[in-house]
């Protein structure tokens, strides 16, 4: 009983993701979901923070079109656009 209570342990601290502080780059394109457009490289998810601080002009700015939910949203300068049916964004 003690093993597997250390094993449940284990699992559930091994599964816990940790934020990440992700910022907008659009280094390739206007789409959310292209990692590299994001610094650390990836898309942030639930647990992941956001920071948006680029010039609009002469810059791509984020253009999200499916639904995403991340744990924090700030935005300096820049816009976010959201777009489509089933777009959304949850924090």
């Amino acid at each position: 009983m003690k093993n597997l209570l250390l094993l449940l342990v284990f699992l559930v601290t091994a599964s816990t993701s940790h934020a990440i502080d992700y910022t907008w780059t659009g280094s390739t394109d206007s789409d959310w979901a292209t990692s590299t457009n994001w610094n650390p490289e990836g898309i942030p998810g639930e647990s992941d923070n956001v920071l948006i601080d680029l010039p609009i002009s002469g810059n791509n700015q984020p253009v999200l079109t499916i639904p995403a939910t991340i744990n924090n949203f700030t935005m300096i300068e820049g816009e976010l656009q959201i777009v489509g049916a089933g777009a959304s964004l949850s924090i």
